[in-house]
């Protein structure tokens, strides 16, 4: 997961900015780490950003199941 999250800072920071796919995967490889509270902001930023409502309703079920645990 660390080496996940090092690779996706490396993209161009004004695409990963606005690149949907980039926040999910930073929110799922930071709720990996245990670092909830940032992969909830990536979640939500993930969320914000997504224009599928299946895609944006399979986020709000993962960001929900940070806080279950």
């Amino acid at each position: 997961a660390e080496q996940g999250l090092a690779a996706l800072e490396r993209l161009d920071a004004e695409l990963a900015r606005v690149f949907q796919p980039a926040w999910a995967t930073r929110a799922h490889l930071l709720a990996k780490l245990g670092r909830r509270t940032d992969a909830d902001t990536a979640f939500r930023r993930a969320i914000d950003l997504c224009t599928e409502p299946p895609v944006r309703a399979y986020l709000e079920q993962q960001r929900c199941r940070l806080f279950d645990a």
